[in-house]
């Protein structure tokens, strides 16, 4: 029996939550790909409040496409723009500094399948996190052994009941806390304490 999740783009802090939390882990990439959900998107508080990034993706197959078949476009610019929205969102926090330098390189990376991209993502995060984790990826569409299913119950779309511990936030003066932003905002706020909030 297994936990099964999906490859996020910068995933949230319900997702490494449940992560930390799990023992037999896999990643489902032969789902037909859903649309907007965390797999090519990530939330971040910004000065003018929540700001959703995503990756611009190709579907060779169509609707049909599957998740491991889903290709990046590089038509537009979307690395910089990523990057400037996480700067001018967390330059002020106490640990921008450090993480900048690995977070713009995962960025600017380019991967031509979205699944490459996020799983060197994964890698990082779960060093930075100290998630000892094994990495296995499904080879066929998983239907049954499964303990908990975080394929669509962790998603943009669905109002999620999960309560991060509160951290101080850099727009705390003009915002209440925001609730279970990309593992990005714990990170830059709470740096190698971001662990103890999971």
């Amino acid at each position: 029996m297994s936990d099964i999740f999906f490859l996020p783009y910068f995933g949230n802090i319900e997702f490494y939550s449940r992560l930390k939390k799990s023992e037999n882990v896999i990643f489902e990439v032969w789902d037909t790909y859903p649309k907007q959900t965390f797999r090519n998107r990530t939330q971040i508080l910004g000065a003018n409040g929540i700001l959703d990034l995503s990756i611009p993706v190709k579907k060779p197959n169509g609707s049909r496409s599957k998740t491991h078949e889903i290709l990046i476009d590089y038509r537009e610019d979307w690395q910089k723009n990523h990057l400037k929205s996480i700067e001018s969102a967390y330059k002020n926090s106490p640990y921008y500094e450090f993480y900048e330098p690995y977070i713009s390189q995962l960025i600017l990376s380019n991967h031509e399948l979205l699944i490459e991209k996020n799983q060197k993502i994964l890698d990082f995060l779960l060093e930075m996190l100290g998630i000892k984790l094994d990495i296995k990826l499904s080879h066929t569409f998983i239907k049954e052994n499964v303990d908990h299913d975080f394929r669509t119950s962790i998603s943009p779309k669905i109002k999620s009941e999960f309560q991060c511990e509160r951290y101080i936030q850099v727009f705390a003066d003009r915002f209440d806390f925001q609730n279970n932003l990309s593992i990005l905002d714990l990170l830059f706020n709470e740096g190698p304490n971001s662990a103890s909030f999971l």
